[in-house]
């Protein structure tokens, strides 16, 4: 946190305006930040790197269990650049997990609402399934299944392995409905489609009395990272 801190005070104590030979010489200067001579383009890349460096102090405050602290940071990183999907989506997640939290929080649950349906909007032109599967979190939290499968499958539609939206239908759906999401997510060479060998493999052994091809699509699971470490997940 310490680093990530420092680093954002040197951003902060830069000008963008001014080329770094201008600097004041008691200033730090990080080289190669600003390669064009154009003012506008050197605001926007200063302002980039200090939404991003927000986030990274952000990152630290909840990792030190300071969320109020995180929410500042992150809240001041989508001032710095309105734009940034990074930032409005790291903002939404973050309300996502304080919601959830705090699911008696009315007010907590439709900010998070509004903060993740602009984060899907504006990951829409890059296809970004990310908003989509937190979406189904937030839906399904609300007991609001139709709406949250729909978001499941919209974030499947763009990434057919990602495992937050594959465990949520999972919860909602039958071993059979799920069986060509799973199909869809094994094709896919992911280490993130363990959530789709395991459920192939209660279908094999459940469904079919195929124990031996069950045992196979464990085994793959197994492989995946999001069955080993499932506390990589951005939720």
């Amino acid at each position: 946190e310490e680093l990530a801190r420092n680093a954002l005070d040197v951003l902060l104590s830069l000008d963008p305006t001014r080329h770094h030979d201008e600097q004041r010489s008691d200033t730090p200067v990080l080289l190669c930040i600003y390669p064009w001579s154009i003012p506008s383009l050197n605001r926007l890349s200063h302002s980039y790197h200090i939404c991003a460096s927000r986030q990274l102090v952000a990152e630290a405050c909840i990792r030190s269990s300071r969320p109020e602290d995180a929410r500042v940071f992150l809240t001041d990183a989508v001032k710095d650049l309105p734009g940034n999907f990074e930032a409005a989506f790291a903002l939404a997640a973050f309300h996502l997990r304080i919601m959830l939290d705090h699911v008696s929080d009315e007010n907590e649950a439709k900010k998070t609402r509004t903060l993740l349906l602009k984060a899907a909007k504006m990951g829409m032109d890059t296809a970004k399934p990310d908003p989509f599967a937190l979406l189904g979190v937030w839906y399904e939290s609300q007991k609001d299944a139709t709406r949250a499968k729909g978001c499941y499958q919209k974030a499947l539609a763009i990434d057919p392995s990602h495992p937050v939206a594959g465990r949520g239908l999972r919860r909602l759906m039958s071993l059979e409905e799920l069986q060509t999401f799973c199909e869809n997510a094994a094709k896919r060479n992911s280490p993130l489609n363990g959530w789709a060998w395991c459920v192939m493999g209660h279908q094999k052994s459940r469904g079919e009395g195929d124990d031996t091809m069950a045992v196979v699509c464990f085994q793959q699971a197994l492989r995946c990272r999001d069955i080993q470490v499932p506390g990589n997940d951005i939720l």
